[in-house]
């Protein structure tokens, strides 16, 4: 896998975190859907902003560890496994999205 994917695999993960995070914040906060994580969900209960904060810098905290980690053959292996994940998070916010808006 070369930098250039590497970096650009990274950057995308980083920013589907976000917009995860985000746009679960805004249909929980709104009632139009469910945090179906048990810990985020605690987490919400708590406090929306505290989800908020935590999701983003859990997220961040992540992407930094497998910066960090990059050249280990693993963390090659399991970045793309992430960003499909992400993608498909991400396409069910898109579809929410299309039904509410």
């Amino acid at each position: 896998m070369s930098r250039k994917v590497l970096a650009a695999s990274l950057i995308l993960l980083f920013f589907l975190n976000l917009v995860d995070a985000f746009a679960t914040h805004y249909w929980v906060v709104n009632g139009l859907a469910v945090e179906k994580n048990p810990l985020m969900d605690f987490l919400f209960d708590l406090s929306p902003m505290v989800f908020l904060f935590l999701k983003i810098f859990i997220g961040s905290f992540c992407v930094w560890f497998l910066i960090r980690r990059k050249k280990t053959t693993i963390i090659k292996f399991l970045i793309f496994p992430t960003l499909i994940v992400y993608l498909y998070v991400t396409v069910l916010h898109c579809r929410l999205a299309l039904k509410v808006f």
